[in-house]
């Protein structure tokens, strides 16, 4: 149609160029600013959106925390051979309370044992009778030693 860049400039120029081809033009730049603004979407529409995206964070960043407290007191628990479930309904809100909670834990399960096994050895434990007294000194047990050590 054209036969060298010079003809197809000044065809340009002509109102035939701008009756075919600037409609064509048009319909494009129209597409491209409506794909710009779905793309970009001004301030105020995005406000909105940005708060329901930012109380999104803090959930899931909660949640993670949440996460974490749990896994180390798990862990303390394990470290300190306490049951996971004793820490059910205790608010996990921070390590240091955890931690002091588990320390707490850990004595008040200790000193139950400790009384647990007094209890049993002195309910299994030889009783004297009544009306008989079987206290020995330092000096009777030396003696009953050399006493077998001789009979051998």
């Amino acid at each position: 149609m054209f036969d060298n860049k010079e003809a197809f400039i000044e065809f340009m120029k002509t109102d035939e160029w701008k009756s075919v081809c600037q409609p064509v033009f048009d319909s494009k730049v129209s597409l491209g600013i409506k794909s710009y603004v779905e793309k970009h979407p001004d301030s105020q529409a995005l406000g909105p959106r940005l708060d329901e995206i930012e109380t999104k964070i803090v959930e899931k960043d909660n949640e993670l925390k949440k996460k974490d407290l749990e896994f180390f007191a798990f862990r303390k628990c394990v470290d300190n051979e306490i049951d996971y479930e004793l820490l059910n309904g205790y608010p996990l809100e921070d390590e240091k309370a955890i931690e002091d909670k588990i320390i707490q834990l850990s004595k008040s399960i200790s000193t139950a044992k400790v009384k647990n096994l007094n209890d049993f050895i002195a309910s299994n434990s030889v009783k004297p009778q009544s009306g008989i007294v079987t206290e020995k000194g330092f000096h009777d047990y030396v003696l009953e030693a050399e006493e077998r050590d001789r009979h051998g």
